[in-house]
C-alpha cells in the first residue's frame, strides 16, 4: 500500500514538473514572439529586395537582378542591428554575424557571371570565410561532447559519403577547382553537425523539447547547402532554365533562417 503512494505521489509530482516546464516554455515562446515580431519590421526592405531580385530572375532579367543581388546583404544587415540596438543580440555575436554576411555580400558579387576561374575562388574564399563566422557562433554552444562516440564515428562515415556523392554529382570537377569543391562541401557538413548536435542532446540525451530557434539554423544550412550543390551543378556540369532561380530561391530563405535563429537562440 505504501509502495502504490509513494508511486502516486511520484507521478503527481512528475506530472507537476512538467506541467511546470511546459507552461515555462510556452511563456518564453510568446515571449520570444512577441519580440520577434517588433524585429521582424527590420525584415522588410529584405523581403521586397528578395521578391523583386527573384521575379527579375524568373523573367531572366540579369542586369535587374545582378543589382538587386548585391542589396540582399546589405538589406539583412538591418534586422540584425536592430537586434543589438535592443540589447537582444550580444556584441560579440553582432560582429561574427556582420562578418558572415559581408563575406556572404562579397560572394555575391563575385559569383555574378559570367564567372570566370578567378571569379570562382574569390567567390569561394569569400563563402568559406562567410561559414567560418557562422561557425563561430555555433561551435561554443554545439555540445558534441556529449554525443556518444560511436554517433560522431557514424556521423562523419555519412558526411565522407555524402561528400563524395556530391562531388560526383556536380560533375568531378578537376585540380583545384575540385578540391576546393571539397573542402568547401566539409565546411558546410561541419556547419550542419554543429547546428544538430544541441538539438541531438536536447531530445535524445536531456530528453527535452526541441529547439525553435535552433531548428532554424538546421534549415538555414540545410538550404544553404541545397543552393551551393544547385550552383555547383549549374557551374561544372550544365545549367538549366531556372537554376539562377533555384539557387537564389534557396539562398535566399537559408540567410533568412540562418539571421533569425542566431537572434532568437544567442
Amino acid at each position: 500500500m505504501k509502495t502504490i503512494i509513494r508511486n502516486h505521489d511520484n507521478y503527481i509530482k512528475n506530472a507537476n514538473l512538467i506541467q511546470d516546464k511546459l507552461c515555462y516554455n510556452t511563456g518564453k515562446g510568446l515571449y520570444i514572439f512577441m519580440y520577434f515580431k517588433e524585429i521582424l519590421l527590420f525584415f522588410i526592405p529584405f523581403l521586397i529586395v528578395s521578391v523583386l531580385h527573384l521575379y527579375f530572375c524568373i523573367r531572366l532579367k540579369k542586369r535587374p537582378a545582378d543589382i538587386l543581388k548585391i542589396a540582399l546583404m546589405p538589406s539583412l544587415l538591418l534586422p540584425v542591428y536592430a537586434a543589438w540596438l535592443t540589447d537582444y543580440l550580444p556584441l560579440n555575436n553582432l560582429a561574427l554575424l556582420t562578418g558572415a554576411l559581408v563575406g556572404a555580400w562579397a560572394g555575391d558579387f563575385f559569383l555574378i557571371k559570367p564567372v570566370s576561374k578567378k571569379k570562382f575562388f574569390y567567390g569561394l574564399i569569400a563563402f568559406f570565410l562567410s561559414h567560418i563566422f557562422y561557425l563561430s557562433i555555433f561551435m561554443p554552444s554545439s555540445n558534441a561532447e556529449l554525443i556518444p562516440i560511436t554517433i560522431n564515428i557514424g556521423i562523419a562515415s555519412a558526411y565522407s559519403l555524402l561528400t563524395a556523392g556530391i562531388y560526383v554529382f556536380i560533375g568531378k570537377p578537376k585540380g583545384l577547382r575540385g578540391l576546393a569543391s571539397i573542402l568547401y562541401t566539409i565546411m558546410l557538413f561541419l556547419l550542419q553537425h554543429s547546428c544538430l548536435s544541441p538539438l541531438f542532446v536536447n531530445f535524445f540525451i536531456e530528453h527535452r523539447p526541441l529547439n525553435f530557434s535552433r531548428m532554424l539554423l538546421v534549415m538555414g544550412v540545410f538550404l544553404f547547402t541545397i543552393s551551393d550543390i544547385i550552383l555547383a551543378y549549374s557551374l561544372f556540369k550544365r545549367e538549366f532554365k531556372r537554376s539562377r532561380f533555384s539557387v537564389m530561391s534557396t539562398y535566399i530563405l537559408a540567410q533568412f533562417f540562418l539571421v533569425s535563429g542566431v537572434i532568437l537562440c544567442f
